[in-house]
């Protein structure tokens, strides 16, 4: 997961969480640019297979810049999901072996503010979907 500026001018941010998959590399990528300001890039690559369906999940999460992107995604550092760490709380995604995407939210204590109770978003591959609150 990566935390990014998402307003500048009301200091919101906005945590980008990408599911944990064998297979993909995840990194960061230098990007100087030519009008002296460095950025970065961050990515998950993972090579797909012609006529193979492939399903990947990123989750979004807005909130304010007073809360943390560790607060908010559960995990101790952004490398937590990928060294297989698990949350007790924040956000948790997963891909059925029928390609069904389930994400969890559960706010850690205190960010009731963000997204205020816990809820279950699942994805068909048939697009449907539902939320449980």
């Amino acid at each position: 997961w990566f935390d990014a500026v998402q307003d500048f001018v009301n200091g919101n941010r906005l945590l980008v969480f990408f599911n944990y998959e064998r297979g993909v590399q995840y990194g960061v990528q230098f990007q100087p640019k030519l009008w002296g300001v460095d950025d970065y890039a961050v990515y998950a690559r993972k090579p797909l297979a012609s006529g193979k369906d492939e399903v990947f999940v990123t989750t979004f999460v807005p909130h304010p810049g007073a809360v943390s992107g560790v607060q908010v995604s559960g995990l101790p550092h952004h490398m937590g999901q990928a060294a297989g760490g698990a949350a007790d709380s924040g956000v948790r995604a997963r891909v059925e072996p029928d390609g069904q995407v389930v994400v969890d939210w559960d706010p850690p204590q205190g960010l009731e503010m963000v997204i205020p109770s816990r809820m279950t978003l699942q994805i068909r591959p048939d697009g449907a979907w539902q939320i449980e609150r």
